[in-house]
């Protein structure tokens, strides 16, 4: 190696060795880092710390993965507040309407039952929404980085599952408790109450 002006290596290889590159690299392994990191910053050499970038690397991932795993529970928290909200709503509004199907002979086995297949068909009209384009928005994320790292796309099937049994036990957990509210209720008093 010879000395240039800028404080930089220059070294003298043969062509074979660039095998199409324009500037080879020159990669230096050392037992001090910290030793090493202070000789060339002291005498001002041009390198470049692959350490140091793997650790911003790092540092980058990490943050990305707090903000969107924070950003992802508080939507999740939203949903499902909405989710609650809205059938408990829904059964708060029908009292009058189950207040005359239980005058009339329907037991509370029966409308928990029809409230069950109702649950149901929430689950799975949220389910065939959400789903593919879920699905369709994660698979869109992996062509845009899968090229970075050069990992297969892997369907994401414990997630699914995830998804599938979270949205069941949230919609019939709020349910369940609006059809307890319902129990509670004479079904003569609910027929004589106004929707206001």
């Amino acid at each position: 190696p010879s000395w240039s002006d800028t404080n930089s290596v220059t070294l003298i290889m043969p062509l074979s060795m660039y095998e199409g590159d324009d500037s080879p690299d020159l990669l230096v392994k050392t037992d001090s880092y910290q030793k090493m990191k202070e000789y060339l910053d002291t005498n001002e050499l041009e390198y470049m710390d692959h350490m140091d970038q793997e650790m911003q690397y790092r540092d980058m991932v990490t943050m990305v993965n707090v903000f969107s795993t924070g950003f992802i529970a508080l939507i999740s928290l939203i949903c499902v507040c909405n989710v609650f909200n809205t059938i408990y709503t829904n059964i708060a509004l029908r009292r009058r309407d189950f207040g005359m199907l239980r005058s009339v002979g329907m037991q509370t086995k029966e409308l928990y039952r029809m409230l069950m297949c109702e649950c149901l068909s929430y689950g799975f009209t949220a389910l065939g929404c959400g789903l593919p384009l879920g699905l369709l928005g994660g698979y869109g994320i992996y062509a845009l980085t899968g090229s970075m790292n050069d990992e297969a796309y892997t369907f994401p099937f414990m997630a699914v599952l995830a998804a599938m049994c979270i949205i069941f036990a949230v919609v019939l957990a709020s349910m369940t408790y609006a059809v307890s509210r319902l129990k509670k209720d004479n079904p003569i008093d609910a027929i004589r109450m106004e929707n206001t």
